[in-house]
């Protein structure tokens, strides 16, 4: 019998571990791409560095600011009720100025890179990313 729940725990184990895929190159940082129970896990560690050390530096330039405004977004996070509301409102406002300030709005990916993650994400999903075929330009007057 407990061998038999040693197996499950182990599979349960092996079902919900991330399985690291690969890693794509996203401006200057990484993003680690893995496979969990039904998706994908971006691991956003290098990503997020830069804007740790924006906070750190916000912190010693002036920390009263830094303090005030989290202050002020915890207040609003507990008086946002419901969806329509103003609190929630000013809390949106507050975050997107926040992260603003630190940098932390947006992973960008370019070039040959955005077709790695699109890869990695389909591989998550078990599957090949489809293949796409991108017509050759027309020669002058050639129908298609």
């Amino acid at each position: 019998m407990k061998l038999f729940r040693a197996g499950r725990l182990a599979r349960f184990l092996a079902a919900i571990r991330p399985h690291n895929l690969g890693t794509v190159r996203g401006g200057a940082a990484n993003i680690q791409v893995s496979r969990i129970a039904g998706g994908a896990a971006l691991g956003l560690t290098d990503v997020l560095r830069p804007a740790i050390l924006d906070l750190a530096e916000m912190h010693a330039e002036d920390p009263g600011t830094l303090t005030s405004l989290l202050e002020e977004i915890w207040e609003l996070a507990g008086a946002a009720g419901g969806r329509d509301s103003h609190a929630r409102h000013e809390l949106d406002e507050r975050v997107a100025v926040f992260l603003e300030a630190v940098g932390a709005h947006e992973v960008r990916v370019y070039n040959e890179q955005v077709g790695r993650l699109a890869s990695l994400l389909w591989e998550c999903r078990g599957q090949q990313a489809p293949a796409v075929v991108i017509p050759a330009q027309r020669e002058g007057g050639a129908a298609a």
